[in-house]
């Protein structure tokens, strides 16, 4: 090699090009550029005509650096550069080796060394900090060379040729001389971080941990499928049936062996990402529904709470599309798809506990919103300095060209650097931010934190920009590499920034004073407040040009109000909006765990965890708690909210236990997917965050919050309300024909519940109801609620006959209602009221800003009923048969036998009618997308018969058509059930004469009893649903003036 020149860079400076990433708006401010502003450059040459390059940094030595360049298509130009403190320049190394280091193919730092590598020349050998050669040796040809990142003496090395019964690995302890410790069948092996340990898994499936120093075998486990490593955690995946996962974690440092606990329902499909950091684990898993999740644990170590989920395609990669902050704990990153299957950045900055869009400003102001999203892979750690932790550097794709992306105030905010710049350079605590342009001609400097932006162009045309960094002895200079591509000249341009801020006279750096800085706090979700405590950033003035010496820019301030932030949501649990529901995985049936005022169990309320439990009090969150009140203790608690709908928009609210308001009532309003339409009939499941849409004769599903739609079924009639049921996890629905219908989204199979229906009403709550305008009977407490058409709500009570109502009260303008126990949540002119029905008598108004035209109680209670049901795996429905029992139903012309539904022989397909989608030849109710694909998804072939042509078996044939299984087909019509309606109403109006003839023979013919022989005996029973407490009126028909209602409690 041979140095063409060095000397002193001839600079030309432009005015500007401004960008503010501060929390104020955006502002252009105009500095010209003078002579102040002006660095001192050098500039060192060389003549190298490689084709790639790379700066390798020793990580236990920071001021070992070394600048690597070797050549794929030339072998033999390759060479390491080095930056000489003492000559201030870039000096070509030449290695005391008897064989030329310009072959060399791998150079990687390993504890306070370099270890080179040359597969052109079979040789390895380690470099010190002094350019020192030590430990050469001789490589086999066909092998690869793995050294202990940690430890220099201990390498390993396995041929890259080996077959299904694994590999032949041997091990090192003397820097390559002898390798004695030998391992066969080898399908995978690592070196255990910050440990002289090796972890490898057999062919056979045994994964063992060795330990190479004492030549023992220290842990051993059999049927391992598959592990992955994060820091000193060793994530350790087994099958359990075949089809799910079993994960286990091994602590390293601790020599620990771990269980993880997980909802009990849970099934692991796939493991896709495992990472470690603020002693928290973070695991990617994909389930037995294709949903993608990140669980992390909360409170208790190992026990994991679901954060995220998505739908995403297997070949996607979570290692570019996941990433945490390891400078700021709690700040995590997501990719999700949007509606439009793009990617979008989503950030937390309380650990997953609230997500919110990335939000990216381009640098003018004609748009604010850069449609893109990050690509964790490119993400540095080394550019920010590890005291400006707030700070935040990203990339990604617009255009094609990889932009930078900068966020100083912890992700809240973020633009793109001027001209899409990228290799972005902090020097001096951010006294100097400097980057090079996309045009590779242009060096561009800010000194006011990125308020002013000074553009230096330079390079020409011809010049690639390879790197741009920090010189690692001076705090105040940059270095610049890049290659003529005519010439095959690298250079390295050193900007010395010192002179800017030096005192003219003698040259002397002026030193920032302490009236030089400004406080300002450090921004979280919603405010500046994070578990219990703010946190002030003290940073160099803008507008003062001085060199920042300040080690330490952030302090602890004092103790500020709890916000939602501060809980997190334990396990069992998950985030929804602002609230924390029952993970319905749980699994979990029990009452409310009631105990002791002032036990373990006092920090915790409705499903949230206080963290850390040193700062915040979860009773300041919610004012109304009281040291001696069971609300604290829910060790085994429902979560129970409200959900409220305004015009088109819809609310949630927590309820405390026993359905009991908080004297500081959120109201906080979710976001559903845009692609739903709430201004047709939609249905909410709530606990796997669902949407069920009908619109266009189809009724389609929904992710709650983004993603395409999935079609059903097709239905013939037009549906006017549907709602859906948790616990049958079935969709009831009215259509335009007066049928009132059910179908069970377990099987596809659907049944006419009755005709002439014009309106029902559903509770999903343990109590019978009737219905004027809306009713609501509760036996426990002996009380009936009747809104009528007037809008008064009128509440009375009995004592043991429930013919003699006494009038409790009467509220007038009510709306909409639900009852909770003693609890009554009311709406009046769209507010939403608050009744204690046994301590008070008014009401007390807990909203001000939104009104209500619904409002509906969500509970969790029943929904550990539909996991009873698929366990089941009923042929045609599963019905409830007590408040914690379930079993399989038929249709009235079938004969049930072993839960199956055997239809009558001169009737053979009887459940044709019933099936809302393709039915099988085996009895079996698919939805209608399975039909000619190549896949047997009825088990016995009938849904591949009769096919014209086959169609792909992401695809299926309609109307010799193929269409994507995402739509169904609309082919088939839903073939009515015939009730015999007429027979039936003259057999139930002689029993109402009968009753009626004998009600009026007796003593007591008063009006209200004569109403309830009514009621009482004019009534269609439909075990579809039953009651707990009135488990022969579980489906009731009530002819009441001209209404009818059904209610299915």
């Amino acid at each position: 090699m041979v140095i063409l020149s060095k000397g002193w860079c001839s600079i030309v400076w432009s005015s500007l090009l401004i960008v503010c990433w501060s929390k104020n708006e955006k502002n252009l401010v105009v500095n010209p550029s003078g002579i102040e502003e002006l660095p001192l450059c050098k500039n060192n040459t060389f003549h190298d005509e490689s084709d790639s390059f790379e700066v390798i940094y020793n990580f236990v030595r920071p001021q070992f650096v070394l600048y690597f360049t070797k050549s794929v298509h030339k072998p033999g130009k390759g060479a390491i550069y080095k930056y000489d403190q003492s000559k201030q320049a870039f000096d070509l190394v030449n290695l005391k080796t008897p064989r030329s280091t310009a072959n060399l193919s791998i150079v990687v730092p390993i504890g306070e060394k370099m270890f080179c590598l040359s597969t052109e020349d079979n040789l390895a050998f380690y470099i010190n900090e002094d350019l020192q050669v030590e430990h050469e040796q001789k490589l086999l040809p066909e092998h690869e060379y793995v050294p202990n990142s940690y430890y220099p003496d201990l390498i390993a090395r396995r041929h890259v040729n080996y077959t299904e019964m694994g590999s032949h690995v041997a091990f090192s302890t003397n820097y390559g001389k002898e390798y004695n410790h030998n391992f066969t069948m080898i399908n995978k092996y690592d070196w255990v971080p910050k440990r002289r340990n090796i972890v490898f898994l057999t062919t056979g499936k045994n994964l063992t941990i060795y330990n190479i120093d004492k030549n023992d075998t220290y842990f051993v486990l059999s049927n391992v499928d598959d592990y992955k490593i994060a820091q000193t955690q060793l994530l350790i995946i087994q099958s359990t049936n075949g089809t799910n996962l079993n994960i286990t974690i091994f602590d390293t440092e601790k020599s620990t062996h771990n269980l993880t606990h997980f909802p009990a329902l849970l099934k692991i499909q796939r493991v896709k990402l495992f990472d470690y950091a603020f002693d928290r684990h973070y695991v990617i898993l994909e389930d037995e529904h294709s949903n993608t999740c990140l669980w992390s644990p909360t409170d208790t170590p190992l026990y994991f709470v679901r954060k995220a989920c998505c739908h995403m395609n297997e070949s996607v990669e979570m290692e570019s599309n996941f990433f945490i902050n390891r400078n700021v704990e709690g700040t995590i990153y997501w990719n999700h798809l949007n509606d439009r299957n793009e990617f979008r950045t989503f950030t937390s900055t309380n650990d997953g506990r609230f997500w919110f869009q990335v939000n990216i400003r381009k640098n003018d102001t004609s748009q604010h919103n850069i449609a893109t999203h990050f690509n964790f892979k490119l993400h540095d750690q080394r550019v920010v300095p590890d005291n400006l932790n707030w700070i935040d550097i990203q990339f990604g794709q617009v255009s094609n060209k990889t932009i930078t992306f900068i966020s100083q105030n912890n992700g809240q905010h973020w633009s793109s650097v001027p001209l899409g710049g990228s290799k972005i350079v902090f020097l001096n605590s951010g006294t100097v931010i400097l980057f090079v342009a996309h045009d590779s001609r242009t060096v561009i400097c800010s000194f006011d934190g990125a308020m002013t932006w000074f553009n230096y162009t330079y390079y020409k045309d011809n010049k690639t920009v390879l790197y741009a960094g920090k010189l690692p002895d001076n705090d105040l200079k940059a270095v610049i590499v890049t290659r003529d591509s005519l010439t095959s000249q690298l250079n390295f341009d050193i900007l010395d920034f010192s002179n800017i801020f030096s005192i003219s006279l003698n040259k002397v750096e002026f030193e920032c004073k302490s009236d030089h800085y400004m406080e300002w706090a450090l921004p979280r979700f919603r405010d500046s407040c994070y578990q219990g405590m703010s946190v002030l950033v003290r940073t160099r003035h803008p507008n003062v040009r001085c060199v920042d010496k300040m080690t330490e820019h952030k302090k602890v301030n004092s103790k500020c109000p709890c916000t939602s932030d501060d809980y997190a949501c334990r396990y069992n649990y998950y985030s929804f909006g602002d609230e924390c529901v029952l993970d319905e995985l749980s699994g979990i049936n029990e009452e409310p765990y009631k105990c002791d005022p002032g036990s373990h169990y006092a920090f915790y309320q409705a499903g949230y965890v206080k963290i850390p439990h040193d700062t915040c009090d979860p009773r300041e969150f919610h004012l109304d708690v009281i040291n001696n009140s069971s609300d604290l203790c829910v060790q085994n608690e429902w979560t129970d909210f409200l959900v409220l709908n305004s015009m088109n928009k819809i609310y949630v609210s927590q309820l405390a236990s026993y359905g009991e308001y908080f004297r500081k009532q959120i109201i906080t309003e979710i976001f559903p997917n845009k692609k739903a339409s709430l201004g047709t009939p939609i249905a909410f499941d709530y606990s796997q965050l669902l949407i069920y849409n009908f619109k266009n004769n189809h009724l389609a599903m929904y992710p709650f919050h983004n993603g395409n739609k999935t079609d059903l079924y097709y239905l013939e009639d037009v549906v006017v309300n549907m709602v859906y049921d948790s616990a049958l996890h079935a969709i009831i629905f009215l259509t335009t024909r007066k049928e009132l219908r059910i179908v069970s989204l377990l099987t596809n199979f659907q049944q006419l519940v009755s005709d002439n229906v014009k309106r029902f009403n559903i509770h999903p709550l343990t109590r019978s109801a009737f219905d004027i305008l809306q009713a609501y009977i509760d036996l426990e407490a002996k009380r009936v609620f009747i809104l009528n058409s007037n809008n008064v709500l009128m509440i009375k009570k009995f004592v043991k006959d429930i013919t003699d109502l006494q009038t409790f009260t009467e509220i007038p303008k009510v709306t909409n209602f639900v009852v909770y126990d003693y609890n009554l949540y009311h709406l009046v002119d769209g507010d939403l009221l608050y009744r204690n029905l046994e301590k008070i008598n008014q009401s007390v108004k807990l909203t001000n800003d939104v009104k209500f035209d619904r409002i509906l109680l969500h509970q969790k209670s029943l929904i550990s009923l539909r996991h009873q049901c698929q366990n089941l795996n009923c042929q045609f429905m599963c019905v409830p048969v007590s408040y914690h029992k379930v079993q399989c139903e038929c249709p009235p012309e079938t004969i049930r036998s072993d839960d199956k539904c055997i239809c009558p022989k001169e009737h053979p397909d009887c459940l044709l009618p019933h099936c809302t989608g393709f039915p099988c030849k085996n009895s079996k109710c698919l939805i209608n997308n399975v039909q000619c694909n190549g896949v047997d998804d009825c088990g016995d072939g009938s849904d591949e018969i009769g096919c014209t042509h086959k169609c792909p078996k992401d695809n299926h044939l309609c109307q010799d058509k193929c269409i994507t299984k995402d739509t169904v087909c609309n082919s088939k019509k839903i073939v009515v059930i015939p009730t015999k309606p007429k027979a039936r109403k003259l057999g139930v109006g002689y029993i109402i004469l009968i009753i009626i003839l004998i009600c009026l023979a007796m003593i007591y013919p008063s009006y209200l009893f004569i109403r309830w022989c009514r009621r009482r005996f004019y009534q269609r029973p439909l075990s579809l649903n039953p009651s707990h407490h009135l488990s022969q009126m579980e489906l009731m028909r009530l002819l009441d003036d001209d209404n009818d209602l059904y209610d299915l409690s």
